[in-house]
């Protein structure tokens, strides 16, 4: 057949149809790979056919193309008689899951094997989508042989090798690998290499005389050991096996060693089935440096979430967070500087929707954590001194219907709670002056609303409304209600321009609004004696109730596009937003009766390389600032960043325990400052530290040091962290190896 410049010749070879859909269990356990392919089509500058069709070769840009298969070359030969494939020079193999890359490949037809020369075997992530994302269709596993073989049975032979699970990116070198003599490997298995040498970069590390390590995308086995020194816990050291049950479904078993405390057994489980889905964690530890009265040493923790979504009307949610005693999150679990998790919450919901209208049940279950009724810190003693609740909760909530074609609103929220104390939960152990808490108390609350949205000239959105009110609280020792109607306008509009620059815009944003509410009705019934301080858990007082305020709103936007419209890179790095009320009259000179910010500012500013965020909140009735705080981060610059904080929150909101708090205000102040700096060099290290500082107290409150590695494919990484706090002999110190993505 003469020479042509990419003659296109369509084939139809039984033989060459069994070569290429024999390739599929390639990658086996991926059905989206499976291939059915009816012919194929050849393309070259040469192809020569004889006549009875016994040999085929091809020269020149050869390329073969099936389906979702292609494979192209500089030469290829096919003897009918021997059913021998044979393609050389520049050889490349593409399915979705599988690349080849080799000098020579050649496939048998009749006993189904296949090898190659200085060949590279790239098994690839299973991603259904089009790789756009960086981790979208990275190497799961990379094979380089000398020669590599694949029998009919689909296991692989790798002579003088090397394996990793390192994606650098094309043409970078993996920051790790494994080089043996010989690799046997099974797709979707696990592979076992005979005298492995274990290399970073360039260097070996170690070597053994055989190892196994899989190769499937979800395998079970061992995970990175963990390394820490805590003062509490001591010396610790545990490790973790995975569990993979199927695609959707995995467990995770861990057994910690404390020299301190004693062995910890701990289990994780994760499912996804679409609409069930759920999450939960547990560990026990008898710990041996408690003492073994009244149960204390056992110390456990059960948590998790699930979720049912029956696509339709129904909902059901599930979460546990069971604790044994305070020392569980401080010492186990949860960042001990998370003051705002005072409690745990273990709850089961359901709601139901019909028309875009929700109908919702739930029950709880509460431990305070912040109590200080006992010195051990147990949550579990139900002999008068449990600091738990349970709370139930039923809730209607209509959402806003449009009606007269959209010139009326009207919405509707509905609910009703009860909540029962277990035990005494007396938190004013130490002061014999005051009772116990009430051991049941209620509240119902029914609000409807109606509004009359319109527009005045196409800019400024108007919003005048009516509402309703009606709140009634029982407990054991009094009933009492809350009433009150109001009447309301609110005002919007949205004032914006463009400018065009020389690669770009810039964009001026103006968002004024104000309100208006007077209530021509209000009626207060309850009582404010210490029983009812247990209902700051269903309502924290603020001035909603004031007979007639107004509120003003403004932000201000910068917007700064690079590029064109549909390409261009968008910064928004100006934006200020203020709000002030102001209470035109007050229901009490009490200012415990107007816990809400009557003011707030936020500032934010950014820059490609830094950005600043601030907040105040003022009290207008005393003058007081309530609350502040601002960040600031910085960088990178040459590898380094900077961040600073400063916060400011004063007495009355919860920082304490959230259901035995006082219903009168305790003096309770938070102020501290804090700033971190952070170095990475030679694009792979990381040195960092942080400090908090109280400015109440005048000294420290943590200092943190960070000392770790990340490869340059982010594929593993070191982590040496270091904290110290006021009354620790020897900073926590904890180890972490990121083997993840092996």
């Amino acid at each position: 057949m003469p020479r042509r410049h990419l003659k296109f010749f369509r084939i139809f070879i039984p033989v060459l149809l069994f070569f290429l859909i024999s390739l599929q269990s390639f990658a086996a356990d991926i059905p989206e790979s499976g291939l059915e392919i009816e012919d194929f089509s050849l393309f070259a500058d040469r192809i020569e056919i004889t006549g009875d069709a016994s040999s085929i070769s091809a020269s020149g840009n050869v390329r073969i193309e099936s389906d979702e298969l292609s494979i192209s070359a500089e030469h290829f030969e096919y003897l009918k008689k021997s059913g021998e494939f044979r393609l050389w020079d520049d050889v490349r193999l593409h399915l979705p899951q599988i690349e080849i890359e080799a000098s020579e490949l050649s496939y048998n037809s009749i006993s189904a094997m296949l090898e190659a020369q200085n060949a590279q075997l790239r098994l690839k992530e299973n991603n259904k989508t089009e790789c756009t994302a960086d981790n979208c269709c990275r190497n799961r596993a990379v094979f380089t042989a000398g020669n590599l073989k694949r029998d009919s049975d689909g296991k692989w032979s790798i002579e003088n090798g090397s394996f990793t699970s390192c994606d650098c990116g094309e043409g970078q070198p993996p920051s790790w690998r494994i080089e043996a003599r010989s690799i046997k490997a099974q797709e979707n298995e696990s592979a076992v290499a005979e005298k492995p040498k274990f290399y970073i970069r360039d260097t070996p590390v170690f070597a053994l005389p055989a190892a196994l390590f899989p190769i499937s995308q979800r395998r079970s086995g061992f995970l990175a050991p963990r390394v820490s020194y805590t003062d509490a816990n001591g010396f610790r050291l545990g490790d973790d096996y995975f569990q993979a049950f199927e695609r959707s479904a995995d467990a995770t078993f861990g057994l910690d060693i404390m020299h301190k405390r004693g062995f910890m057994a701990s289990a994780e489980t994760r499912y996804n089935y679409g609409n069930v889905s759920g999450e939960f964690d547990a560990f026990y530890l008898p710990d041996w440096s408690a003492e073994p009265s009244a149960n204390n040493f056992n110390r456990f923790s059960l948590g998790g979430s699930h979720v049912w979504d029956s696509r339709g009307a129904t909902v059901q949610k599930i979460k546990l967070e069971l604790l044994s005693d305070t020392q569980v999150p401080q010492h186990f679990g949860r960042d001990w500087r998370e003051r705002s998790v005072d409690y745990a919450e273990s709850a089961q919901m359901w709601e139901f929707s019909l028309d875009e209208m929700t109908l919702g049940f739930s029950n709880s279950f509460h431990q305070a954590l912040s109590s200080n009724l006992r010195n051990d810190g147990w949550l579990w003693d139900l002999n008068g001194n449990s600091p738990a609740y349970t709370l139930s909760r039923l809730s209607l909530n209509v959402p806003a219907m449009l009606l007269s074609d959209g010139h009326v609103m009207l919405s509707l929220r509905n609910s009703a709670d009860v909540v029962q104390s277990i035990g005494q939960a007396d938190t004013a152990a130490d002061d014999d002056s005051l009772p116990p808490l009430s051991a049941v108390s209620a509240l119902f609350d029914f609000e409807p609303e109606i509004a009359f949205p319109f527009q005045i000239l196409d800019a400024i959105e108007a919003a005048p409304y009516m509402s309703y009110r009606q709140k009634l609280f029982v407990t054991d020792d009094f009933s009492g209600e809350k009433s009150y109607a109001a009447l309301g306008l609110d005002l919007q509009s949205r004032i914006w321009r463009v400018f065009g620059l020389n690669n770009g815009a810039l964009k001026h944003e103006i968002i004024p609004g104000i309100g208006w509410r007077w209530l021509p009705y209000s009626h207060d019934g309850t009582k404010k004696t210490w029983d009812s301080r247990q209902l700051r858990l269903l309502e924290y007082p603020d001035a909603s109730a004031s007979p007639q305020h107004v509120e003003a709103r403004l932000t201000n936007r910068l917007a700064l596009r690079r590029g064109d419209y549909l390409n261009g890179v968008i910064y928004r790095f100006f934006e200020f937003s203020l709000i002030q009320r102001v209470f035109v009259e007050a229901t009490a000179n009490d200012p415990q009766e107007r816990r809400i910010d009557d003011g707030r500012a936020e500032l934010i500013l950014r820059a490609p390389k830094a950005e600043w965020k601030n907040r105040l909140g003022l009290r207008w009735n005393d003058g007081h600032l309530q609350s502040a705080r601002s960040s600031l981060a910085l960088g990178p610059f040459w590898g380094i960043t900077l961040g600073a904080e400063y916060l400011l929150i004063e007495n009355g909101p919860l920082l304490g325990d959230w259901i035995y708090q006082r219903y009168f205000e305790d003096e309770e102040r938070f102020h501290q400052t804090g700033g971190n700096i952070a170095w990475t060099f030679a694009k792979s290290f990381t040195l960092g530290y942080a400090v908090d500082v109280s400015i109440e107290e005048a000294q420290l409150i943590e200092q943190r040091w960070l000392a770790a590695y990340r490869s340059k494919c982010n594929c593993w990484g070191l982590e040496l962290t270091a904290s110290h706090r006021p009354g620790l002999n020897f900073p926590d110190v904890f180890l972490n190896i990121d083997l993840d993505f092996m």
